[in-house]
């Protein structure tokens, strides 16, 4: 067969992020710590890869100036104690606060394919 017989998504099996992310933290730590980016800021791949935490961390909104669609920067408001957490748990997970969250032996083009 060429096509599938069952739905192989997270969500077609009744799982979810929060039901992935501890296997997936054991696996590779980044890797977890960008979808939980990903799902309280609502950033791409790509802005979650590329975002240095450090310096985008501004207070009440988080600054997005790295990986955004057609170079244009965004602003997204920390309005919950979750998106305060995630950001404090990405920088923590950094060694040098100018480093974006792709680990330091990966360009971005391996990192993409490592994490996809």
């Amino acid at each position: 067969h060429l096509v599938a017989q069952t739905d192989k998504t997270w969500s077609g099996q009744q799982q979810t992020l929060i039901d992935k992310l501890p296997a997936i933290q054991n696996v590779n730590p980044f890797v977890a710590m960008q979808l939980e980016l990903q799902r309280a800021f609502g950033l791409r791949m790509k802005e979650a890869a590329l975002l240095k935490p450090h310096m985008a961390d501004k207070g009440n909104y988080l600054a997005v100036n790295w990986g955004t669609k057609g170079g244009r920067d965004r602003v997204i408001p920390i309005q919950s104690d979750y998106q305060r957490d995630v950001l404090a748990r990405a920088k923590a997970i950094l060694t040098n606060p100018i480093n974006s969250m792709i680990p330091n032996e990966y360009n971005f083009i391996q990192w993409r394919n490592h994490y996809y």
